[in-house]
């Protein structure tokens, strides 16, 4: 037996209304669903980031530490994570704590919290760090993630100025477009370059390590690093990190003395 279309005259309008809206109400309740679930995961997270600034107040700092990372499988923010790093701050892992407020500065370059702290840290063990570049001081957690975008934005400006320019209008304007283009490229260009980089940075985790020549232990002594020094790995071989260490060059690192700072932690595409 053939069923009756919606449109169908053999059908009530009444019938035929009723089906023409089903797939309305189902997108309605579908959409309904989505925001209830992203508010129920957003109640979870800040219940969990509460519960934790509650027992840290307490003095209960692993519990704290705990409560945190639970709020951070729902919401990853640069908050939840200076917050951890407070909590492993006074278990007595600077090292793990140095590790979370550099992940907090990649989710948001300007938090000043995690800024001030990672500083006040550095001193306090003389780790050592690369210079950071003057263009890289200009990110805000609305750039992360938009190098890409930049770049090609910056390109299709310049295009637009040539195009301009071809006209014989407008040159003054032409060229201000050009400019402005050639500058958004190359801001767009070098963030994407150091978001590359980052993608290998890592921090010493133990107190002092020797930076050796060769993967072995044998090997000549290059130095010595303390405890949150940042490096980038550039190779790995039986159980050593190949790195590059500011002011010492390229050496060789027990991978356990070692962590990647982009464990869990978004980057730049």
């Amino acid at each position: 037996m053939n069923t009756p279309k919606a449109d169908s005259p053999h059908l009530p309008r009444r019938s035929r209304d009723r089906i023409h809206t089903r797939p309305f109400c189902a997108a309605v309740a579908m959409l309904f669903l989505s925001l209830l679930g992203s508010a129920t995961a957003l109640d979870s997270a800040q219940s969990a980031f509460e519960k934790g600034t509650t027992l840290f107040k307490e003095g209960k700092f692993a519990e704290a530490e705990q409560a945190y990372e639970l709020a951070l499988i729902d919401a990853d923010t640069a908050s939840v994570r200076f917050n951890i790093a407070r909590a492993r701050e006074s278990l007595g892992d600077s090292a793990g704590a140095m590790l979370e407020w550099e992940r907090a500065l990649r989710i948001d370059p300007g938090h000043k919290e995690s800024i001030k702290a990672l500083e006040d840290a550095r001193r306090a063990t003389g780790a050592i760090t690369p210079p950071q570049h003057w263009w890289s001081a200009l990110r805000s957690a609305k750039t992360v993630g938009m190098e890409s975008w930049l770049f090609a934005a910056g390109l299709w400006a310049c295009v637009g100025a040539w195009g301009v320019a071809s006209l014989g209008r407008r040159p003054k304007l032409a060229a201000l477009i050009a400019v402005c283009g050639s500058c958004i490229a190359a801001l767009g260009g070098a963030w994407k370059y150091d978001a590359a980089l980052e993608a290998d940075a890592a921090l010493v985790r133990e107190r002092s390590v020797t930076v050796r020549g060769a993967p072995a232990d044998p090997a000549r002594s290059l130095g010595e690093l303390p405890v949150g020094s940042r490096l980038r790995i550039l190779g790995e071989s039986a159980g050593w990190f190949q790195c590059a260490i500011p002011g010492i060059g390229t050496g060789w690192l027990p991978s356990k003395a070692v962590e990647r700072i982009s464990s869990g932690t978004p980057l730049g595409n």
